[in-house]
């Protein structure tokens, strides 16, 4: 189960990370009938994806976003780690050339680029830019955040 928010900004970005570990909370509190997924429900992992907003027809005015969208939805749903929270930020563009942008300049992201993907509350690794089109790199940044068991 991967679940997903949208918000545009830093204040809402804290929210969102609240909720989630909230839910992480009382979801590891509640006995688990399968133990094989304990150690996934104590590890609900929480990702991050910074990205362009879109236009009133669904267009994103950063052509990298553009491309990484539909290709980050898709590993959401087919490769992300289960359970695990993912909340995009949508920046104008206007927000984001601003040197002063707070995903530019506060410490916990210090982005350079966008689209970037990160695991909160890791900075790295991340996923930026082209990374983020691409099916075998997000793969690889999966199974490097979040490594599974062979049992």
């Amino acid at each position: 189960m991967a679940v997903h928010q949208y918000v545009n900004s830093l204040q809402e970005l804290e929210a969102a990370i609240e909720q989630f570990k909230n839910i992480s909370m009382q979801v590891s509190s509640t006995p688990s009938r399968n133990e094989n997924t304990e150690h996934l429900i104590n590890d609900f992992p929480i990702f991050i994806i910074v990205s362009g907003t879109k236009d009133e027809n669904g267009v994103s005015w950063c052509p990298d976003c553009e491309k990484a969208d539909p290709v980050l939805e898709e590993a959401e749903q087919s490769l992300a780690p289960e359970p695990s929270a993912f909340i995009t930020v949508y920046l104008t563009r206007e927000e984001w050339k601003n040197p002063k942008n707070v995903f530019r300049t506060d410490g916990r992201f210090r982005l350079t680029s966008i689209p970037t993907m990160l695991k909160w509350p890791n900075r790295e690794p991340k996923l930026v830019e082209a990374q983020c089109a691409d099916i075998d790199a997000i793969k690889e940044f999966f199974d490097e955040c979040c490594p599974q068991d062979q049992d």
